[in-house]
């Protein structure tokens, strides 16, 4: 089963009712805060210290996009008919929350006699008393739905990425690789169809993220900021001078202090290894990415109000 990283209580006071949840994606964006966007008349230069950069001048007001509330009150079974209609009408918003809810229930078992398993080792491990209660919580929240409908959720989040949806992209984008395989089943292929299918796993989600980050991704921008640092992205002659130039737009973008410190970090250790022709690439990049930021006109954060460095996943 697919695992990534745990979330903060599916149960909550300030849950939205399904209706709420599964208004549109437009809909939702004329209802965004605007703020303006810190920046100087020519894009920051990659060479230069990052400081230099930010709170020079303001451009027009952009607006900030949040990820949906993904929380649900009483169990999931009471929306789950109706998220999934929503979603084969074409509404990955609820596609989205659907996925992301199935995706909490399949980390309990869906029979009682497993879980109390789970819970009596919960136990022995010593976990504390909030552990088992938010364990309790999700057994419940997620009692009417099948482990097979649990299984759904990376079919349900693709499709909603597929159709380019941003918070989508960014959660498909991060997905392991080999995560997705055993999770579809794939970790048993012969070598050479199991090689096939993973390179085309991560060339889907490496696209995914490229277009949330031109479509104002701060998330993705510095994920593949990591990619790109590391090598993971295959057939790129200029890996760190494109590394630079996704954590140079991150900077550009950004008012969150602790981001902008941790990218600027970033961007300290990789200048000192680069090259003048990488510098020059990089600066190039780096323009480009602002240019395409700024025709599409909103920003999403690395991290929202309400889940925090984690999100939503």
């Amino acid at each position: 089963m697919l695992s990534l990283v745990i979330v903060a209580s599916i149960s909550g006071s300030d849950k939205a009712s399904p209706s709420q949840q599964a208004n549109t994606a437009q809909e939702q964006s004329n209802k965004d805060k605007a703020r303006p966007v810190t920046s100087q008349q020519i894009p920051p230069q990659v060479q230069t210290s990052p400081q230099s950069t930010r709170g020079q001048q303001t451009q027009p007001a952009f607006s900030i996009n949040t990820r949906p509330d993904w929380t649900l009150t009483g169990n999931l079974s009471d929306h789950f008919e109706y998220l999934l209609a929503q979603h084969q009408q074409g509404n990955r918003q609820s596609s989205y929350i659907l996925a992301i809810n199935l995706l909490q229930c399949s980390k309990v078992p869906a029979e009682m006699e497993t879980f109390e398993q789970v819970l009596q080792q919960a136990y022995n491990d010593g976990e504390s008393d909030r552990f088992i209660s938010r364990l309790r919580e999700r057994f419940d929240f997620c009692q009417g739905i099948s482990q097979q409908q649990r299984a759904q959720h990376l079919h349900y989040m693709l499709e909603a990425a597929d159709a380019h949806y941003l918070p989508a992209q960014e959660i498909v984008g991060m997905v392991p690789t080999e995560a997705y395989m055993r999770h579809l089943g794939y970790q048993d292929l012969p070598r050479d169809e199991y090689i096939k299918k993973s390179r085309a796993f991560h060339r889907q989600k490496i696209n995914h993220l490229k277009d949330a980050a031109r479509r104002g991704s701060l998330k993705s921008l510095g994920h593949l900021a990591y990619l790109y640092k590391n090598q993971k992205i295959p057939d790129e002659k200029m890996s760190l001078a494109l590394a630079l130039a996704h954590l140079d737009a991150g900077l550009y973008f950004t008012d969150d202090n602790k981001i902008y410190e941790h990218f600027s970090r970033q961007k300290e250790r990789l200048i000192t290894q680069a090259s003048a022709s990488e510098l020059a690439f990089a600066e190039e990049a780096t323009q480009e990415l602002i240019q395409a930021i700024n025709q599409h006109g909103s920003i999403y954060p690395v991290m929202d109000e309400k889940h925090g460095r984690k999100g939503y996943y």
